[in-house]
């Protein structure tokens, strides 16, 4: 069985680009002008983010989870990049789903596709 490692104390919100463009197009038709938070709703771990996506597309690999050091970077990467949609809430604007949901529908519609079939 393949062996990963993921990093498992960096925290964010994985958004995908096809919602973002539609929360984008939502803000330009409401013409509102000002700074928004726009990304997916709820915040996971690279580790959690790894273990979704693997279980959505069906593939069996061994996840190990480890820490930043292991993998030093010339980027220093926050802990905790977790961002609220605060405002385009407020505004009845956000249209941003539960990173969850827009994983598992790119997965239905693009599993295929990425495992070359």
């Amino acid at each position: 069985m393949p062996e990963i490692r993921v990093v498992s104390d960096q925290f964010g919100t994985p958004t995908w680009a096809h919602r973002l463009a539609r929360q984008l197009a939502r803000l330009v038709e409401a013409d509102v002008r000002g700074l928004f938070h726009a990304t997916a709703e709820g915040g996971c771990s690279r580790y959690e983010l790894a273990m979704f996506f693997l279980e959505q597309m069906g593939l069996n690999c061994r996840v190990i989870p480890c820490a930043s050091e292991e993998f030093p970077t010339p980027a220093v990467r926050p802990q905790n990049s977790v961002l609220e949609n605060r405002r385009l809430k407020e505004l009845g604007l956000n249209l941003m789903r539960p990173w969850q949901e827009d994983l598992a529908e790119f997965v239905a519609k693009f599993r295929a596709q990425l495992l070359g079939q």
